[in-house]
């Protein structure tokens, strides 16, 4: 779940405190898988379901275009993720189905 501050029409100047609400987890899935799909998050990512009847939208593949002067131009990467109930609160899991060769990224 998000947190996005509520607008209030009194704020105390002295101490501020914002107000939260909480948007549920498919409501966020849903507005990334449609961004994803559409190529509006970067020209260089692209995300979807693994499975279209993936009705708690929990498996996404990725895929990512190397970037333009680095060592992984031109190459294509490929990735599976997994958003567990607790998204986006825990970070997705990652598994890279291509090879990677990064320090951060383990065998698996």
């Amino acid at each position: 779940c998000t947190l996005l501050p509520l607008k209030t029409k009194k704020q105390n100047k002295t101490k501020q405190t914002k107000n939260m609400v909480e948007v549920p987890r498919n409501f966020r899935l849903l507005e990334e898988l449609e961004r994803g799909e559409k190529g509006q998050q970067s020209s260089t990512t692209s995300v979807g379901l693994r499975d279209r009847d993936d009705i708690l939208l929990s498996y996404w593949n990725g895929t990512i275009l190397g970037p333009p002067g680095t060592a992984f131009e031109n190459r294509i990467i490929m990735c599976e993720l997994y958003a567990g109930e607790h998204y986006p609160k825990i970070p997705p899991e990652i598994r890279f189905t291509t090879k990677v060769n990064l320090t951060m990224v383990g065998p698996d």
